[in-house]
Formats: C-alpha cells, sequence, structure tokens
C-alpha cells in the first residue's frame, strides 16, 4: 500500500486528527485507530497462513512413494555418513577391545534386524541398552 492510499484511507475511515477536536474526540479517533491497526494485523497474518496453506498444498500433492523417497534418502544418507565417522575410531588414535567392537557390531546389527522388521510390518519393541 502506497504512502498515500494509507492517508486516503485513513481519512476516510475518519482517523486523521484534526486541528478543532475536543480530547473525547481524539480519544474516540485514537480507539478507532488501534481497533484498524488490529484488524490490519490480523488480515496480514491471515494473508501469511493463507500463502503457508497454499504452500503445504503445493507440497501436499507430492505422492507418498515421492515422499518416502525424498525422506528416506536422506535419512539413509545420514546412517551412513555417521557409520563412516564411526569408522574413523578404528585408527591408531583410539584403543579399544574385541569385546568393544563385538559389541558395537551386535547393537548396530541389532538395530538393523528392527528396521527390517519394521518394513515387514511386524511390531517392533525398543529395549535400553548399554552402550560400551
Amino acid at each position: 500500500m502506497s504512502k498515500m492510499s494509507f492517508i486516503e484511507t485513513l481519512e476516510e475511515r475518519g482517523l486523521l486528527v484534526k486541528p478543532y477536536e475536543t480530547i473525547w474526540d481524539m480519544k474516540r479517533r485514537q480507539q478507532r485507530l488501534r481497533k484498524y491497526i488490529q484488524e490490519r494485523k490480523a488480515k496480514m497474518a491471515n494473508d501469511e497462513v493463507t500463502k503457508a496453506e497454499a504452500e503445504d498444498t503445493a507440497t501436499t500433492s507430492e505422492n507418498l512413494a515421492q515422499k518416502f523417497s525424498r525422506i528416506a534418502s536422506k535419512r539413509l544418507q545420514n546412517v551412513l555418513d555417521d557409520l563412516r565417522i564411526l569408522r574413523n575410531c578404528s585408527g591408531p588414535s583410539y584403543e579399544y577391545t574385541p569385546e568393544q567392537v563385538d559389541k558395537m557390531d551386535k547393537y548396530i546389527q541389532d538395530e538393523f534386524d528392527k528396521l527390517k522388521a519394521a518394513f515387514r510390518g511386524e511390531k517392533v519393541v525398543e529395549k535400553s541398552v548399554n552402550l560400551l
């Protein structure tokens, strides 16, 4: 909204101060101005919600297979990256026992088995573990 159209809007609504007004007229005008500002803020917020809904609608046009592919690819990449980082612990800068490696292998294998079971539709029970 341009400055002139904003001023014209205020004039149309009787929200501009006139030099001969009484204090009571000014207070009423101030109340109307506050109400107008609240209405504008509410309309702007509603417009933002409408824009957000439009963006959500655009993203919901993605079918479930595309959604799975998009999300699973990112998560799989994160898992692979974390495994590569964990592999760095096998270097000469660290000291570990074969039992710790076996325990780590068991935890990873257990989680992988739970993953496969979940995709087969089987119920997966989470257990707390004592890591290394």
